[in-house]
């Protein structure tokens, strides 16, 4: 487990809130067991989750507020990974409806092997940014950024409060992201790092890995 900075630490590839989350309860997911009629929602912080998360659990009680307006969110759509209150989930009634942030290797291997349904919400990324820069000065568990600059520099980082964007997508979702992104930079007059081949003449245009 790396600490890069108090309020932050990377386990498997992944930066996690180091006082929200923690690697015994991301070891403990894996074997965590999915039913058929369990429902999750899969999301980057600030794509949209809490509207999501009321949207289903008033479907999931189908009676709108009357069975919803004194539950709390958290306890309608709990967290896998923010089990803040150590609640057993595994014994909840089903049908389960349940929230993650999590990127698609470290979610319930079960989830994996499709049990369960997924319900995945995304926003273009831009949104995300800001969004999270006026979340991050009323968060308590947050890092207090002191500009925009910051923010977008550790989001490029990968060191999101959750980690990189792109690791919440799945195999076939970075290779359709990826596509679309060179086809859309393929007039610009640089050679980006999937053209760089060990045969290849460096030029002034060429664009390092490391930089993309």
């Amino acid at each position: 487990m790396e600490t890069p900075d108090k309020f932050l630490y990377k386990y498997k590839g992944f930066y996690f809130v180091t006082d929200l989350v923690s690697p015994e309860t991301i070891d403990s997911l894996d074997s965590f067991e999915i039913r058929d009629d369990d429902v999750f929602i899969i999301t980057y912080p600030k794509s949209g989750t809490i509207w999501t998360q009321n949207i289903l659990s008033l479907i999931f009680h189908e009676r709108h507020r009357d069975g919803t307006e004194n539950i709390t969110l958290i306890n309608r759509a709990p967290w896998l990974e923010y089990n803040v209150f150590h609640e057993d989930l595994q014994s909840r009634p089903s049908p389960r409806l349940f929230s993650s942030h999590l990127p698609y290797y470290l979610v319930p291997s079960g989830l994996r092997k499709r049990r369960g349904k997924i319900i995945y919400v995304y926003r273009n990324p831009k949104d995300v940014l800001v969004s999270g820069y006026y979340f991050s000065k009323i968060a308590t568990k947050a890092e207090k950024l002191k500009d925009f600059d910051t923010l977008l520099e550790k989001f490029l980082a990968g060191k999101g409060t959750i980690g990189d964007w792109k690791n919440t997508l799945t195999v076939a979702q970075n290779e359709r992201f990826d596509s679309v992104f060179k086809e859309r930079l393929e007039k610009l007059p640089f050679t980006f790092c999937w053209e760089i081949h060990e045969d290849s003449e460096p030029t002034s245009s060429s664009v390092e890995e490391n930089n993309m």
